[in-house]
């Protein structure tokens, strides 16, 4: 199971989990939250496990794009602008990324296209 906590650019408070049952594919939720209140869920998708980018879901109102992939370092540009570090594991990159460089513990590296 993954769990990712964290904080978004308007200060919402941020979670992530995957939750699977059995052999279905694994769902990742992104709850957010305003001060004291409680979670609810803002975005959902399916992690695949078997990519080099396992986590890719899009939040809600511009605040970015949560990527996850355990022990992969990461970065990720802008159209065709520098790479940005973005840290190990998981980040939240600004809402405009357009691709992630995930670079593997074995050292393999990929460059995955964000989306829309």
């Amino acid at each position: 199971m993954l769990t990712v906590y964290g904080a978004t650019p308007d200060g919402r408070r941020l979670l992530l989990r995957t939750i699977q049952y059995d052999d279905d594919p694994a769902r990742v939720i992104a709850l957010l939250a305003r001060g004291d209140a409680p979670f609810q869920a803002a975005a959902s998708g399916f992690a695949d496990w078997t990519a080099p980018l396992p986590v890719r879901l899009r939040l809600p109102d511009g605040q970015g794009i949560l990527i996850a992939a355990e022990g992969a370092a990461l970065s990720y540009r802008v159209g065709a602008g520098r790479w940005q570090d973005a840290g190990r594991n998981a980040a939240l990159l600004p809402a405009g990324a357009t691709e992630v460089r995930v670079t593997a513990p074995d050292g393999e590296t990929a460059t995955v296209p964000v989306g829309s």
